[in-house]
C-alpha cells in the first residue's frame, strides 16, 4: 500500500531516529497525561488514520473520522452548534442481574494525552474503563473496554457496543446509509462495504481482538423492528442479537452491534478490544490477520513517536512545572495532529473535526516549528510547492471532494501568501537550507506579486475580509493585511539578499517603509489609541480587531503608539480570566447583510469569530506585551490563558489547546467553554509565544537572544536551531542584562548570532551586570563581533546592500568615546545611561555591501 511508504517517510523514520539515539520515551507518558474529572469537556484525540470527537466528558463518541483511503466520517449531527448530543458509538454495561447501564454521567473521570484517552466509571456492581488508542502505520484505532466485577461473588458480566455505520463524505457531507455487510468468522470481524465513488468505495471494519462476541448484528432496520422501534433500544433490553448481515443485492442501513458476555469472578475483569478502521474495497481481508497480531505494537509505536517528539527530539528545561508540561504537550500536539491525505501524512488542525489540509494551519504552526524542528517545516514547504498550480500559485486548501481530490488556490487578498514568505524566511535562518528556499523562489515571487495587486494609492493594502478571517466581504484598507505585507516585504528582501539576488532590494525596503508609515498615519485612530480599518463605503470600521496587535511585534508602529495600542487592547479586548476577544463589540450577527456573511457563519455574540477567544489572539497580545517591555506581564498572561493548568482552572476550563472559547461572561454555563480542544496552531502559537518570552527571537536579518527569566525562575534551556545546527541555549542568573555570553564554550560579545561563525552546540547566557560590551540587536546581518585586544573597543562587521538603513544596539559597562564606520557620512550614535551599563544605538545607511563599525570605549572604570 502506498500509504505505508509515505507514512514511514513522514513519521516512522522520525520515530525510529528517536529510538536509535535515545532511550524509549514510553515511561515518560506519566509526565504528560492529565487525569481529571472536569465535567462537560469536549475531547478530541486521534492518529494518522483515525480520530474521534466526544463531548460532555463522555466515552460515547459523537464523531469518528477516517482519513484512509479517503476522508469519511461517522457523524449523526444535524447542526454544528448542537453536535454534542449526536452519538455514533454507545456502550452498555451490566454485572449480575442488574440493569444494563449506558456509560455516561457526571461520575466519569478521564486520563488524556494528545494521542489517547481513557474514561473510567464505576457503580456498586462494576467498574469500567474505555480507552481509545491509534495505530501508526495501519488505518485503524483500538478501542479497549474493561469491565471489572465489583460483586462479592462470581456472576455474568455483559458489554454491549453499538456503532452507527452510516458514512458522511468529506466535503459535501452527504449521508451514505446504504451498504452491505460481511462476517469474517476466522478473524472475528465484521465489514461494511460502501459501493459509492464519493466514499472512495471504502470498507469499514471492526475486528475483535479481546473476548469474542456472544452475538452481533449489522442491520439497523431489523434491529429497530426487533426492539421497540428504535435501533439503540437493544442496549438496555437484555436481548441477544440476531446475527443479520446486509446483502450486496439488497443493501440497507448499516450498524455494527456486539453483545459480549462472560462469567467473571469477584474483582476479575472481562476485556473487549475492537480494532476499528477503514480501507479500500477488498483490503480488509488481508489487513485483519495482520492487525490482530500487530495492533499492540502499532499503538505503542504511535505513542513512542509522539512522546519522542515531546520529550527527546528537541529538549526543554523550564523552571516552572506547569509551563514545562504545557510546552511538552504542545510538541505532542504538533506530532499527533497529522493525517493521511492522498498518500501522504500532512499537518491537520484537529484530530477528528477536519478532513481538509489548510495551508494556513501548516504555516501558523511552522512559525514556531522553524525554531526546533526545521525538518518538519521543510516537508511542509515542499508539500505546498507540490500543490501549487502551473503559475506557482500557493494552495489555500486540499481535500477529497465528490470522488476526486480538489485544490483551492489562494486569491490575491489571501493572507497565506504573506505568512508563506515570513515562514520561508524564518526557515532559512534556522535551517541554513538555501537549496530548499531557492526552489520555493517562484512561489514566493508569485505570492508577493499577488499581495501587491491590492496596494492602493494611499500606500495601504485593501482587502475584503474584516481582519484575519476567511469570511465576510467589504473592500477597504485593512490594518492586518497592510502590516503583514510590510513584514513580508522585509522578509522577501532578506531572502533575495541571502540567495544572491540583488535586484529591487532598495525598492522592497522603501515600499515596506511607505506601507508602515501609511498604517501609522491613515489607520491610527488617535482618539481610541488603536489601529483600525475602513469599510467599502469609506466609513470607519469601529470594531477593535486582534489583527492590529501584529503591528507591535512586526515593528510597524513607533514605540509610544505601540505601548498605547497594547493599553487599548488591555482595556477593550482582554478578558482577565480567559484571554483576548478577537473582536469587540461582538455584533457580527447583526451585520450579515452589510459584511456579506453566509447565515450565522460568524457565530452568535461571544462565540466563534463573533467575539470568541482564539489562541493566536492571546499569543499576539503576549508578543505585543513582550515587545513593549512588559515581559513579566506577558509571562503571567501566558500562564493564565494558554498554559494547560491556567485553562483548566479558568471558567468552564478543561485540558485544552483550543481553537476558540466562548467569552460570554453573562452566561455561566457557556463562559469559557472550549471548542476544538486539541488544535494544531494553538500549540504552535503557544510555543512561539513561550520561546519569545524567554528571548529566543529574530528579525529578518538575524537570530538573536533577548534573555529573560520570569520572577522566581533561575534557569531556562532549550534546543534551538541555528543555521542548521541544534544549539542548546541556556539562560541563568537574574536581571535584564547579560553579564557574560559564551558560544561553544568561548566568550563572545554578542547576543545576536554571528553569520560567519555561528555556534554549533551551545550558547550560555549569564544574566547580571555586564562584564564587557555586547551586541544586543542589529538590523543588518551581523557577520562577526570582536573585542579589541590592545584597546577597549568593539569591532562589528555588518552586511546588507548599499542603501540599506541599519541600526545596531550595544550594551556596554563602559562609556563610549567614539563610534566610526570608515568614511560613512550617515553614521549617527546616541548613548543612554542605564542602571548598570550604557545603551548605545548606532544608525547608518550602508554605502557598501559590508560595513565595519567600531565602538571606541573609555575602558573599565573610566569616565
Amino acid at each position: 500500500m502506498d500509504r505505508r511508504t509515505d507514512l514511514r517517510i513522514c513519521a516512522l523514520t522520525a520515530a525510529l531516529s528517536v529510538c536509535c539515539c535515545s532511550p524509549s520515551p514510553l515511561h515518560m507518558e506519566g509526565q504528560l497525561a492529565i487525569s481529571t474529572d472536569l465535567p462537560n469537556a469536549q475531547i478530541e484525540v486521534g492518529g494518522p488514520f483515525v480520530g474521534i470527537e466526544a463531548h460532555r466528558s463522555s466515552p460515547l463518541v459523537t464523531r469518528v473520522s477516517f482519513f484512509y483511503p479517503v476522508a469519511n466520517s461517522l457523524d449523526n449531527s444535524q447542526d454544528y452548534w448542537s453536535r454534542d448530543s449526536a452519538r455514533v458509538f454507545l456502550i452498555g454495561v451490566r454485572a449480575g442481574s442488574g440493569p444494563v447501564q449506558v456509560l455516561e454521567g457526571p461520575s466519569i473521570t478521564y486520563s488524556l494525552t494528545p494521542y489517547s484517552v481513557t474514561f473510567r466509571q464505576e457503580t456498586t456492581t462494576w467498574r469500567a474503563a474505555v480507552t481509545y488508542e491509534f495505530c501508526l502505520n495501519q488505518p485503524a484505532m483500538v478501542v479497549t473496554i474493561t469491565v471489572t466485577n465489583r460483586l462479592p461473588h462470581a456472576d455474568t458480566c455483559e458489554v454491549r457496543t453499538h456503532l452507527d455505520a452510516a458514512l458522511r463524505t468529506s466535503h459535501t457531507y452527504e449521508r451514505k446509509d446504504r451498504a452491505w455487510t460481511e462476517h469474517l468468522p476466522e478473524e472475528h470481524a465484521l465489514l461494511v462495504h460502501y459501493p459509492d465513488a464519493e466514499a472512495g468505495h471504502a470498507e469499514l471494519f471492526v475486528i475483535n481482538a479481546g473476548i469474542q462476541p456472544h452475538s452481533f448484528t449489522t442491520d439497523a432496520d431489523d434491529l429497530a423492528k426487533a426492539v421497540s422501534g428504535h435501533p439503540r433500544a437493544w442496549l438496555t433490553s437484555l436481548k441477544s442479537l440476531p446475527g443479520h448481515l446486509l446483502s450486496a443485492a439488497q443493501p440497507g442501513a448499516p450498524v455494527i452491534a456486539f453483545l459480549y458476555r462472560a462469567y467473571v469472578g469477584p474483582r476479575d475483569s472481562l476485556t473487549v478490544r475492537q480494532i476499528v478502521g477503514m480501507c479500500t474495497a477488498g483490503e480488509a481481508r488481508s489487513l485483519a490477520p495482520t492487525l490482530r497480531q500487530t495492533y499492540a505494537q502499532e499503538v505503542a509505536s504511535f505513542r513512542h513517536f509522539v512522546l519522542g517528539k515531546a520529550f527527546l527530539e528537541s529538549e526543554l528545561d523550564i523552571d516552572d512545572t506547569h509551563t514545562l508540561h504545557s510546552a511538552r504537550w504542545a510538541k505532542a500536539v504538533l506530532a499527533a495532529n497529522a493525517h493521511h491525505l492522498a498518500g501522504q501524512i500532512v499537518p491537520m488542525p484537529c484530530p477528528a473535526e477536519y478532513n481538509f489540509f489548510f495551508t494556513h494551519d501548516a504555516l501558523m504552526t511552522d512559525m514556531a516549528a522553524c525554531m526546533f524542528d526545521p525538518a518538519r517545516v521543510r516537508r511542509d514547504l515542499r508539500y505546498l510547492a507540490a500543490l501549487a498550480d502551473s503559475l506557482r500559485t500557493l494552495p489555500h486548501a486540499y481535500y477529497w471532494k465528490d470522488s476526486t481530490y480538489a485544490t483551492e488556490y489562494a486569491g490575491a487578498d489571501n493572507w497565506n501568501h504573506l505568512w508563506f514568505i515570513i515562514v520561508s524566511s524564518r526557515f532559512l535562518r534556522h535551517s541554513g537550507d538555501r537549496e530548499t528556499v531557492a526552489t520555493l523562489q517562484p512561489l514566493l515571487r508569485r505570492s508577493l506579486h499577488l499581495a501587491l495587486t491590492h496596494l492602493r494609492e494611499d500606500d495601504l493594502i485593501w482587502a475584503y475580509r474584516p481582519d484575519w478571517w476567511d469570511i465576510g466581504s467589504s473592500y477597504g484598507p485593512r490594518t492586518y493585511m497592510s502590516v503583514l505585507v510590510a513584514a513580508a516585504l522585509r522578509e522577501y528582501q532578506y531572502l533575495s539578499w541571502a540567495l544572491g539576488d540583488k535586484d529591487s532590494l532598495c525598492f522592497y525596503e522603501a515600499l515596506a517603509k511607505r506601507i508602515g508609515k501609511a498604517v501609522s498615519k491613515r489607520l491610527w485612530d488617535e482618539k481610541r489609541g488603536y489601529l483600525t480599518n475602513y469599510l467599502a463605503d469609506g466609513r470607519l470600521d469601529t470594531h477593535y480587531y486582534i489583527g492590529s496587535l501584529l503591528a507591535v511585534p512586526f515593528g510597524v508602529l513607533e514605540p509610544d503608539r505601540a505601548r498605547r495600542l497594547v493599553e487599548t487592547a488591555r482595556s477593550q479586548l482582554v478578558d482577565p480570566w480567559i484571554g483576548v476577544l478577537n473582536v469587540q463589540p461582538p455584533d457580527f450577527d447583526e451585520l450579515a447583510h452589510e459584511l456579506h456573511f453566509q447565515g450565522n457563519e460568524a457565530g452568535s455574540p461571544y462565540r466563534y469569530l463573533n467575539g470568541g477567544v482564539w489562541p493566536h489572539g492571546n499569543a499576539w497580545y503576549i508578543l505585543a506585551l513582550n515587545n513593549t517591555g512588559a515581559k513579566q506581564e506577558a509571562y503571567q498572561f501566558l500562564c493564565r490563558t494558554m498554559n494547560l493548568h491556567g485553562v483548566m482552572t479558568s471558567p468552564n476550563g478543561q485540558p485544552a489547546m483550543y481553537e476558540y472559547r466562548c467569552s460570554d461572561a453573562r452566561d455561566p454555563s457557556q463562559y469559557g467553554r472550549v471548542d476544538k480542544p486539541q488544535f494544531l496552531w494553538a500549540a504552535g502559537w503557544y510555543l512561539h509565544a513561550l520561546f519569545s518570552i524567554y528571548g529566543l527571537t529574530e528579525n529578518e536579518w538575524n537570530l538573536c537572544i533577548e534573555p529573560f527569566l520570569p520572577k522566581g525562575q533561575r534557569r531556562f534551556a532549550a534546543d534551538w536551531f541555528v543555521a542548521g545546527s541544534k544549539v542548546r541555549v541556556t539562560i541563568r542568573g537574574h536581571g535584564p542584562l547579560a553579564r557574560q555570553i559564551q558560544m561553544d564554550g568561548r566568550r563572545y560579545p554578542s547576543l545576536v548570532i554571528p553569520h560567519d561563525d555561528p555556534p554549533r552546540k551551545r550558547v550560555d547566557v549569564e544574566l547580571g551586570p555586564p562584564s564587557c560590551p555586547y551586541v544586543a540587536s542589529a538590523s543588518s546581518a551581523l557577520r562577526s563581533a570582536r573585542l579589541g585586544k590592545n584597546s577597549p573597543r568593539l569591532e562589528l562587521r555588518l552586511a546588507a546592500f548599499p542603501g540599506h538603513e541599519s541600526s545596531v544596539v550595544v550594551i556596554s559597562p563602559w562609556p563610549v568615546a567614539e563610534v566610526s564606520a570608515g568614511a560613512n557620512p550617515t553614521l549617527q550614535w546616541q548613548a543612554t545611561r542605564l542602571e548598570a551599563a550604557f545603551r548605545v544605538e548606532v544608525t547608518f545607511t550602508h554605502q557598501q555591501a559590508e560595513e565595519q563599525v567600531t565602538l571606541h570605549l573609555k575602558g573599565s572604570g573610566q569616565e
